[in-house]
């Protein structure tokens, strides 16, 4: 069977609660779209099995990979989050929050997506579990299948077309600390590292949508690994447009002390060569709204296809 058909591939994990040994040398794949029900009596373990899976508990021995990626404590934990939801048996909603808010708080928050798009998936599911109409209420005037069927459209809410990575955000994540203290604890090449360490990870995944600092396709090998399995897109603008986008942003080391047109245009003539011939699409985003550059970055990988 082909290798990457599997979606989560486990070898010989265990867990042990200090001398208890809770799981001991599982191992099992499970493929794209298919439904795997793991029965056994109370006590043995399904749950923990459950929560290695989702990153809950981390495993003693063994490897759980989901999608090509390593689950291996926080280093990769917060991509496999943003594809993996969990319904657990007492449901966990936010008992001050309405039921459409307890479905838009995961989208928002872990995936970035605009309260407006959330609010639209959030209704859609609920009428697919048919609780449209308890939109508004609070998990408390619910029945408990009512309240397990909102559990299990939050877990779905999570899931959309493209899976998106902040990579800035990922490394401050990682490191602990802001990408400004980052160059000035370390200094540039210490970030294009991590850069480089953290692209390399999920080189081999697909369906990731990964959004960049300018500096990160200057190197070589970074370029390499955005186009080993996917494509590069350029997002164009002028200086004056890339200055209004930015010049209230304090996390931006390249221009801290040169915030101004002058700087970021001589900036962006030395670069923009670079961009141009690493790019395989080039769109132009002045007088744009998102959703109109959005279409055109479909449109263009479309087309690629």
């Amino acid at each position: 069977m082909d290798e990457e058909k599997y979606i989560i591939d486990i070898k010989h994990i265990g867990k042990k609660f200090g001398n208890l040994t809770v799981l001991k040398d599982i191992s099992s794949k499970i493929k794209k779209n298919e439904v795997v029900v793991i029965i056994g009596p109370s006590g043995s373990g399904k749950s923990t099995f459950l929560r290695c899976l989702n990153g809950l508990e981390t495993v003693t021995s063994g490897v759980i990979t989901f999608d090509g990626m390593p689950l291996d404590g926080e280093k990769h934990l917060n991509i496999v989050r943003t594809e993996v939801g969990m319904v657990f048996q007492k449901f966990n909603l936010f008992p001050h929050m309405s039921v459409i808010q307890n479905i838009m708080l995961a989208p928002m928050k872990v995936r970035g997506i605009r309260k407006e798009e959330a609010y639209e998936r959030g209704i859609q599911l609920l009428r697919k579990v048919g609780l449209e109409d308890k939109a508004k209420y609070k998990p408390n005037q619910l029945s408990g299948g009512q309240q397990q069927r909102v559990a299990i459209a939050r877990a779905l809410a999570k899931k959309c077309p493209s899976k998106r990575i902040e990579m800035d955000q990922l490394i401050e994540e990682q490191q602990g600390m802001a990408i400004t203290d980052i160059f000035a604890a370390h200094g540039e090449n210490y970030f294009r590292d991590l850069e480089t360490e953290l692209l390399r990870s999920f080189s081999e995944s697909t369906g990731y949508v990964v959004s960049c600092g300018g500096g990160s396709v200057l190197r070589d090998e970074n370029a390499a690994l955005m186009k080993e399995n996917g494509c590069i897109v350029f997002l164009r603008a002028t200086p004056e447009t890339i200055y209004e986008r930015v010049k209230d942003s304090t996390n931006r080391p390249i221009l801290n002390g040169n915030m101004n047109v002058e700087y970021i245009r001589e900036l962006m003539e030395k670069r923009r060569p670079r961009y141009e011939a690493v790019a395989d699409i080039c769109v132009d985003t002045d007088g744009k709204d998102v959703e109109n550059i959005s279409e055109e970055i479909l449109k263009a990988v479309e087309n690629r296809a």
